[in-house]
Formats: C-alpha cells, sequence, structure tokens
C-alpha cells in the first residue's frame, strides 16, 4: 500500500498544482487580461458568490498545505520516484508550466511593478513623478479600490 502512494505522490503534486491553478486559468479566460485584477482572496479557487469568505480561505489553506505535505513526501522518497535527473527535469518542467498561469494574487507589487514598467517603456514617463492612474487606457473604471493604483497615491 505504502509504495503505490509513494509512487502516485508526482501525479498528486501535479493534481493539485493543476487545482491551485484552475481559478487563475478561469480568471484569465474570462477577462482576457490580468488588468483591473483585485487581488482579493474570494477570488480564490471557487470563483462563486454563495460561498463566504472564511470556507473560500479554508480551502485555499487546505491545498497549499496538502502541496507542501506532499512536496516533502516527494523530497524524502526522492530516489524512489525518480530514476535520473531526466525525470526531475521533466516534472520540474511539468509543475513549472503550471505555475506559469496562476495570476499572483498574495502580491499586489507585482501589478505595481507591471504599472511602473507600462508608465516608463509606453508613456515615456517618470514613475517617481508621474501617477499611473494618469495613464490608464480605460479611464472609464473606478480605480479608487485598485490597490496598483493606492500604492502610488
Amino acid at each position: 500500500m505504502k509504495n503505490i502512494i509513494v509512487k502516485n505522490l508526482k501525479l498528486l503534486f501535479v493534481f493539485m498544482s493543476i487545482l491551485f491553478a484552475v481559478p487563475s486559468i478561469i480568471y484569465i479566460i474570462q477577462n482576457k487580461t490580468v488588468f483591473d485584477f483585485n487581488g482579493n482572496l474570494e477570488y480564490c479557487f471557487l470563483l462563486t458568490n454563495n460561498v463566504d469568505r472564511l470556507t473560500q480561505t479554508a480551502v485555499y489553506y487546505i491545498i497549499v498545505a496538502l502541496m507542501v505535505i506532499i512536496y516533502y513526501l516527494i523530497i524524502n522518497n526522492r530516489n524512489i520516484l525518480f530514476k535520473s535527473m531526466k525525470q526531475i527535469y521533466i516534472f520540474i518542467i511539468i509543475i513549472s508550466t503550471i505555475f506559469i498561469l496562476v495570476v499572483p494574487f498574495w502580491c499586489s507589487d507585482v501589478f505595481y511593478y507591471l504599472g511602473i514598467g507600462r508608465l516608463t517603456s509606453k508613456y515615456h514617463q517618470n514613475p517617481y513623478y508621474e501617477n499611473i492612474q494618469d495613464y490608464v487606457d480605460n479611464n472609464n473604471i473606478d480605480m479608487g479600490n485598485d490597490t496598483v493604483i493606492r500604492k502610488r497615491l
């Protein structure tokens, strides 16, 4: 029984990673961009308004905790799971590809830096003297609660 569990740890980790990435993928498909992403945890994992925030947060932490535990088990059983460096590289590529699709919802700094980069490269403005909000393409959007813009205001 233990050998079956150990041999399926890689698949379980890939499955948990996909489960972790699903809300980001759905968000990107629906909106075609990460612009105006509010970074709230209520976006995570359930993508529904009829489930309270506490439940959504619990689901998020359960998924992360399971990923940490599975990763720990993979590291402890690496000699059984990976027969060669090629298998390790393939596993890393698969997991990295999944995580490329995850929107960094915990880190508004990423979006702030994207905004500064756009302000500098597209509009040729100094982010220390200019406000990102003055250069947003779609001025019809209420940016009052936007975490990227709030950082500079």
